[in-house]
Parts: C-alpha cells; structure tokens; sequence
C-alpha cells in the first residue's frame, strides 16, 4: 500500500509533465508557422507558453515535501513506518504551511529555480 500510495501521488505531476510537453510542441508549431505578432497562429505561440508555466508551476508546487500534497505522500511512503506515522500529523497544517509561504514569498522563491530549468530544458529539446 506504501508503494502503491507513491505512484498514485507521482500521477499528478507526472500528468502535468506530459501537459506541459504537449505545450511545448504547439509552441514550437506556433512559432515555425507565425511569421510575426500578427498570424494567425501566434495565439498558438501564448497559449504554448502559459500552458508550459502553469503545468510545471503545478508539478513543481505537487512535489513539494508537504502534506496533503503529492510530494508529502511520496515521502510519507518511504520513510519508515514509525516516522511516517509522526510526521502524517503534519498534514493537519500544510494548508497553512504552503499559504504562509505564499504570503511570505518564500514559495516563489522555492518554485522558481525548478521551473526555470525545466522550462528552458523543453524550450531546448524543442529548438525554442
């Protein structure tokens, strides 16, 4: 079930990975149709591009070590028994863990890194 409960968790960003290459690939087709800021397909360029940042945002945000979020199950899962068991209380507070760190902006500061790297990783695999 501790496995079990893993993979389930790493469905969601592993979803959002997916999403986020699918975007990748209608950026790309957008920018090798449009021939400037006025074609028809540079819509295809933005909706690439907001499609990329939302879904590795979210991907990055579900990794998070925090629970109830996916990231928290995954590591709920292979810690051993008696920690995990300690540290499922936690999932009391990870609402107000990941809004005060919001608020704080301390969540933009932990997001940013990844999602910039992972960003510029597609934009490269797909000669952006």
């Amino acid at each position: 079930p501790r496995r079990d409960m893993a993979l389930v968790a790493l469905a969601g960003p592993a979803a959002n990975l997916l999403m986020a290459m699918f975007w990748t690939i209608v950026m790309a087709l957008g920018l090798n149709f449009a021939e400037n800021t006025q074609s028809w397909f540079y819509p295809l360029v933005l909706m690439g591009g907001a499609g990329i940042t939302i879904n590795l945002v979210l991907m990055v945000l579900n990794l998070l070590p925090i629970l109830p979020l996916d990231g928290g199950r995954v590591l709920s899962s292979i810690l051993p028994p008696a920690i995990a068991q300690k540290y499922a209380l936690s999932e009391n507070y990870g609402l107000i863990i990941v809004l005060a760190l919001l608020y704080f902006g301390i969540l933009s500061w932990l997001l940013s890194p990844p999602v910039n790297m992972l960003r510029g990783i597609m934009y490269q695999i797909a000669g952006i």
